[in-house]
């Protein structure tokens, strides 16, 4: 008995880390930044795993954060082997969100809660593999699932890839795209295990004024809306830029690299993006930026 009990210990102790290295382990914590078409304010919001629960007789994790009428609080969610589900109110049942096992040219549908939204008719997403890949962050090997939406043109919610491991994706959850404001990029990941961080801002940072990384120089642009050509006017205590990104409510980065300087105008083409709502950032070669809001019908 004294040899087997050692063995018990340590399969015990193993499907404990096993259990608390899944998705959204309690203390588990998302930033995004947060985009309005109505405020030139960068700020962010977050979203954290609470704490471990039982619901409908599912062991699973609830998920809160600063959610407003835009976002999510709380969420239940739980996994199983490679898959995270979590509880749709609206068909009373835990529906897949995410597949960390499928393989390329596999799809699964996502069920979005529709209730408050203006439209109560079913609203689902079909995610699309293009592809799949590993990555590391903090000695951990993670899945990624490279992804598209098979009905992007039909659904009113962005749920985009790439899918990592334990991250989940752009977004947590589905994100209604008229919405105001939106969580967008993700910023940060943290749990006990590891640490994800990417983009220009701190974590819990909040810009109330681009202006002030810009030395108090606005951008003007117009049209806006606009589904062409659009004009930027910069100060004149500026320098030519260097780059300019878009952010769409997507999450998606978007660099644009065909855009024409004509003295303190900048002319951008907008006519292959898709319609939504972008942050415009604008880079200076004197390590400034500045953003504003265009809308593209």
């Amino acid at each position: 008995m004294k040899k087997v009990f050692p063995l018990l210990l340590i399969l015990i102790v193993s499907a404990q880390i096993a259990t608390s290295q899944g998705f959204a382990p309690a203390g588990a914590i998302w930033y995004y930044n947060e985009i309005s078409t109505i405020s030139p304010d960068i700020s962010f919001t977050y979203f954290v795993a609470l704490k471990d629960t039982v619901y409908e007789g599912v062991p699973c994790r609830t998920i809160g954060g600063n959610g407003n009428d835009c976002s999510w609080s709380p969420y239940l969610v739980y996994d199983q082997n490679d898959s995270v589900f979590f509880w749709h109110p609206q068909r009373n049942e835990f529906c897949l969100l995410y597949d960390f096992g499928a393989q390329t040219g596999e799809s699964w549908t996502v069920h979005n809660i529709t209730s408050g939204f203006g439209n109560e008719d079913e609203d689902s997403t079909i995610v699309y593999v293009d592809s799949t890949g590993m990555t590391t962050i903090d000695g951990e090997d993670l899945r990624v699932v490279y992804t598209s939406v098979l009905n992007q043109g039909e659904t009113q919610w962005q749920f985009n890839g790439p899918f990592i491991e334990r991250l989940g994706g752009l977004h947590l959850f589905p994100v209604f795209e008229f919405c105001d404001p939106v969580p967008g990029e993700l910023r940060c990941y943290d749990d006990t295990v590891i640490s994800f961080h990417q983009g220009p801002f701190d974590c819990d940072e909040v810009i109330s004024s681009v202006a002030e990384n810009t030395k108090n120089v606005d951008l003007w642009m117009y049209p806006n809306p606009s589904n062409g050509f659009v004009n930027i006017d910069f100060g004149t205590d500026l320098p030519p830029p260097v780059a300019i990104r878009l952010v769409s409510t997507k999450g998606e980065p978007i660099i644009i690299k065909d855009f024409k300087v004509n003295s303190r105008t900048i002319l951008v083409n907008l006519s292959d993006l898709s319609a939504g709502t972008y942050l415009v950032e604008v880079y200076f070669s004197n390590a400034t930026y500045q953003s504003k809001i265009i809308l593209k019908p």
